[in-house]
């Protein structure tokens, strides 16, 4: 994918996007705007947090049905999700008990999440595509899709009972995007909008870029 044509087609249509907020120490807030130096998250990194606002055993995981007359479909999806993208969480929220919850002292404003995004991807080396968005909040990990995400193939084996691990597979890496936005309910407080760079290896730890193009798309507060 052409990162360019990507970042024309949404401004071309007009996609409104919030401008958002990322706390931080005030160390590394001074660090960003003087070097544009970030911190990308690996999603294997928020089962390691020591902090409980940003801890999450079960990022990236994911089960979901699909209910069918006489059965029911469900598959888990187990660590598969944002194997390959990187990701810096931002909130909607601007909120000095928020910037508390997560033990900082400071915080920045993106104020054009189209532009500051192309501009990271950019310092990211085999970037094919970014997303962003609100992330969803769910009492569990669990979402529905009808039949009709079903191929004709993948219906009549499991109409057959024939469904196998290759059926599995393909179903699942329809539904991981969504699991890249699914949150737990107890962490609905912090209104996350995600950022993320899709790569095309798989990402084990995080990633430091330095961006200055980045600044000039942001404004900081504290």
């Amino acid at each position: 994918m052409n990162l360019n044509n990507l970042g024309n087609t949404l401004k071309k249509n007009n996609i409104e996007i919030p401008s958002v907020y990322r706390y931080l120490p005030k160390k590394y807030v001074d660090e960003f705007f003087s070097s544009g130096k970030l911190r990308l998250s690996a999603f294997s990194e928020f089962a390691k947090h020591n902090d409980e606002q940003r801890r999450d055993l079960q990022e990236g995981r994911l089960v979901f049905e699909i209910p069918i007359p006489s059965q029911q479909i469900a598959i888990r999806v187990r660590g598969g999700a944002g194997r390959k993208s990187y990701i810096l969480s931002t909130s909607l929220r601007e909120d000095i008990e928020l910037m508390q919850a997560f033990r900082t002292d400071s915080y920045f404003k993106i104020n054009n999440v189209i532009e500051f995004s192309m501009a990271i991807a950019s310092k990211i080396m085999g970037c094919t595509n970014l997303k962003f968005g609100c992330c969803k909040y769910l009492r569990q990990r669990l979402i529905q899709r009808d039949m009709r995400m079903l191929t004709e193939k993948e219906l009549e084996m499991i109409s057959e009972r024939k469904i196998d691990r290759t059926i599995i597979r393909e179903i699942s890496s329809r539904v991981l995007e969504d699991a890249i936005f699914i949150k737990l309910i107890q962490y609905s407080h912090q209104q996350e909008y995600r950022l993320t760079w899709h790569v095309n290896h798989e990402v084990h730890e995080p990633l430091y870029v330095e961006c200055r193009e980045a600044i000039q798309f942001c404004q900081r507060i504290i």
